[in-house]
């Protein structure tokens, strides 16, 4: 039901575009909250019938309330027909660097203390680049952090499964190191065998981490 009534409602606002003659030149984004739960039960309803769909997050690992990719990824479609091909990205991008990128879009500029963290990832957006920003820092008990294909998950204490659900939290005493391009199931840390890469990532998070503290 949740599904018909999402794919009702968009194709209303979509239909209404139509009507007005402003489909083939209005930019739509269609993007999700993070990571889809597995299990009905996130909601926490009484009446299950009114739960949550668990979601299917395809071939990554887990999902909402852990830090694996089926915990932080989401959806992004953008459609523009005037503007932006058909195709499939992996540039790097977040929700947070609408900001900068549709500043950009409208000829704006923000202001130094506006959105620090957004980054104009406008031609990724557009299909005209194929990397997008060159860092993005996940969260979920810990903090994770992506630089291209790669991902470091910080130690972390705590279960490594949530008690209601069974979630793979992510949580790990020893720091996690993962090769999307190659492993996007994250099945197989690489922290041991790519101990150089694990100190990189490890140290790169070290200063976005403190970058971050002197803006507060």
């Amino acid at each position: 039901a949740m599904i018909t009534a999402m794919d009702e409602q968009i194709g209303r606002v979509v239909a209404a575009l139509e009507w007005r003659g402003m489909r083939e030149d209005t930019i739509i984004i269609f993007q999700s909250d993070n990571g889809g739960p597995r299990d009905a039960r996130f909601t926490g309803e009484v009446d299950m019938s009114q739960s949550l769909i668990p979601a299917d997050n395809g071939p990554y690992r887990d999902g909402k309330a852990s830090l694996y990719e089926g915990g932080t990824r989401v959806p992004f479609i953008v459609r523009w027909p005037e503007r932006v091909k058909p195709g499939v990205s992996a540039a790097l991008v977040c929700q947070i660097d609408f900001l900068a990128s549709f500043a950009a879009m409208c000829g704006q500029r923000l202001s130094a203390s506006d959105a620090p963290d957004s980054a104009n990832v406008l031609p990724a957006l557009l299909g005209d680049a194929a990397a997008g920003r060159e860092t993005l820092v996940e969260h979920a008990g810990v903090l994770a952090l992506r630089k291209g294909a790669w991902k470091y998950i910080e130690p972390g204490k705590g279960a490594r499964r949530t008690a209601n659900t069974g979630i793979e939290t992510g949580l790990d005493p020893q720091g996690q190191v993962y090769d999307l391009a190659a492993d996007p199931a994250e099945r197989e840390s690489r922290a041991a065998k790519q101990p150089d890469m694990h100190n990189a990532l490890k140290e790169l998070l070290r200063r976005v981490r403190e970058a971050g503290r002197s803006r507060d």
